[in-house]
């Protein structure tokens, strides 16, 4: 693995000099993020003021929100993907490919064996490897693993210490049918979870890791104090108690997703895979594709391996017009 970060989406400051286009005229959906996001409004002053102990209300919060008495909060879930890779000995990692990149990194560069595994045969990988690594839904395939495989598997990792770690940074919208948080009072079982898809709140960098109290203690001795802002810390406690907002949001990106889902089927683009968040499409001409959309303003994730892009979900009704507008010109390729 190399030195320097890994590509992700967003970065629009490039996209806009590479095609010299004003950063104001893009529509970005390359990240998977609800554009529809949680309001961020009033945050009190005495919230810039404080040293950021880590907040009664936020982890009540976010105990009621994840069914759970066993959680840390955490500055993004990105922090503790880092962070795993320090606290095993040298050990065989099962991954699924392709799949949230970070993970791969991380391990790699603590000098862990990277194995890819059989998206198919989770089971298998845990008596191969001595940590399985799943993202549920999977990023991008949009694939969902049931409660039953994952406990099953976290059940033969522990036989010899191993661990399960559930990455569910993109499973909100599907209303927690397969998250596993509210069973991480078991051992080897270590579930993230990310305010930044669901609740559009990227830029407040709030993650948990949800694992049994002695796991999370160690967590929380490397990661030390001050790790979640006392801003971010006020607006993502608002969001976790704010079922109304939820609930209404879970709707709108089902509604939206099927939108993109059909607008895209209509533009002869075939879906390899999804989530309410964005639709994969592996397709040869995916250069091709990210180029169109790119000198249109519209930017999207690219995918080397296998060639495909993934496509984000527009909110505002005059972002789906500039979609829309964009693909009539794919649709001829």
């Amino acid at each position: 693995m190399g030195k320097f970060m890994l590509n992700h989406g967003g970065a629009i400051s490039k996209a806009a000099l590479k095609y010299n286009i004003p950063v104001s005229k893009w529509l970005d959906l390359s990240t998977g993020i609800n554009l529809n996001g949680y309001p961020v409004n009033n945050i009190p002053v005495t919230a810039w003021l404080k040293l950021p102990d880590c907040d009664h209300e936020l982890i009540q919060a976010a105990k009621l929100y994840y069914n759970t008495e066993f959680l840390l909060s955490c500055n993004g879930s990105q922090s503790v993907i880092q962070l795993l890779p320090r606290l095993r000995n040298l050990s065989k990692i099962g991954l699924v490919f392709p799949s949230y990149n970070e993970h791969e990194y991380a391990w790699s560069k603590h000098k862990h064996q990277i194995n890819y595994i059989d998206p198919d045969n989770i089971l298998q990988a845990a008596y191969d490897n001595d940590v399985v690594i799943i993202c549920n839904p999977n990023n991008p395939s949009g694939r969902f693993y049931p409660v039953n495989e994952l406990l099953e598997c976290r059940n033969l990792l522990m036989a010899k210490n191993g661990w399960l770690i559930v990455d569910e940074a993109f499973i909100d919208a599907d209303k927690e049918a397969n998250s596993l948080t509210g069973l991480t009072d078991k051992k080897g079982l270590i579930v993230l979870r990310s305010i930044g898809k669901f609740f559009g709140l990227a830029g407040a960098r709030v993650g948990f890791v949800v694992a049994e109290p002695t796991f999370l203690a160690l967590i929380q001795n490397e990661l030390g104090p001050w790790s979640v802002t006392g801003p971010s810390q006020y607006i993502v406690t608002k969001a976790l108690l704010d079922t109304k907002w939820q609930n209404e949001n879970i709707l709108d990106l089902k509604q939206r997703s099927q939108r993109l889902k059909k607008t895209l089927q209509l533009c002869n683009l075939s879906i390899t895979g999804s989530t309410n968040y964005f639709h994969w499409i592996i397709n040869d001409k995916a250069y091709l594709i990210q180029n169109i959309l790119a000198n249109q303003a519209i930017w999207v994730r690219l995918f080397d391996n296998p060639l495909s892009i993934r496509i984000g979900i527009p909110a505002l009704e005059s972002d789906w017009d500039k979609l829309q507008e964009a693909l009539k010109k794919i649709s001829t390729i």
